[in-house]
């Protein structure tokens, strides 16, 4: 999505933000100015959520566990935060 097709004045979600950098980055590898760029967002949104991105990635998982009809529990995996 360009900053053309947004709607003005309204923010991109943290969803949306997250599916712009996947997208600039399919094709190829690319600077975070070029990713900002793409995404039409600061340098400092696309660098904060590249870093998030790349913690999350070494965390351990988190799944789904059915408790019943309409509880539905989390947990984590084991293993140890990323510092």
């Amino acid at each position: 999505m360009t900053l053309e097709e947004r709607p003005r004045g309204k923010r991109k979600s943290p969803r949306d933000i997250v599916k712009s950098i996947m997208e600039a980055l399919e094709s190829e590898p690319k600077t975070i100015e070029a990713i900002a760029k793409e995404m039409g967002s600061s340098w400092y949104t696309a660098w904060s959520y590249l870093q998030l991105i790349e913690w999350i990635q070494q965390c351990p998982k988190v799944s789904q566990v059915k408790a019943g009809k309409r509880i539905v529990l989390y947990r984590r995996e084991w293993g140890r935060l990323p510092t």
